[in-house]
């Protein structure tokens, strides 16, 4: 399985891999964040990660898959980016193991929408570009990694938290999560 390095990664074929659900009471998603000395150094350090685990805390109590993920998070510039990790799966293993792993109604219809066979439906190839936390969530090997994404953030233009507002700043939660949603693989 060729692992590539994707700046921003098109959502190919669905969300349903780290999907919504009724919660078992024992699987969980967790994101864990590894902070890069850029956020450690920063004056603000504890409202910075205060609002991103706020965010993490949102996606782990929402989601009902048992795994881990890890993002790497950075001071950069711009507004926020995600770097992501990507391998390549072949479709037919991809549809079989979304079906695999279908758990609601909703689930199910998304794999029903899917034509069965080899070729991937959005670009005629065999294979499905899948990120690492997508790969695994769906029992994949070989898409461990230490940092599954690294994201971004220019907090330097942006409100730190909900409390303290200032009009001409981006919002650190929102641009974060943005940036979450692209490293679990769902582009945004």
């Amino acid at each position: 399985m060729p692992m590539r390095f994707r700046k921003i990664a098109p959502v190919a074929l669905s969300a349903l891999v780290i999907g919504l659900g009724s919660r078992s009471s024992n699987a969980q998603l967790t994101i864990v964040p590894t902070w890069d000395t850029t956020i450690n150094n920063d004056a603000n350090v504890a409202t910075i990660k205060s609002t991103i685990n706020s965010a993490l805390a949102i996606y782990a109590a929402r989601f009902s898959n048992n795994m881990t993920v890890n993002i790497t998070f950075q001071e950069g510039g711009g507004l926020g980016g995600s770097s992501t990790f990507y391998g390549s799966v072949s479709y037919a293993n991809y549809r079989a193991a979304l079906a695999s792993h279908s758990t609601t109604a909703n689930d199910a219809l998304a794999v029903a929408s899917l034509p069965g066979g080899t070729t991937n439906p959005v670009n005629g190839s065999t294979l499905v570009a899948i990120s690492t936390a997508n790969a695994r969530a769906l029992g994949f090997s070989g898409f461990a990694l230490a940092s599954d994404s690294t994201i971004t953030l220019n907090t330097s233009i942006m409100n730190l938290d909900r409390v303290t507002i200032d009009s001409n700043k981006y919002d650190l939660m929102s641009v974060a999560m943005h940036e979450i949603d692209e490293a679990l693989g769902w582009g945004s």
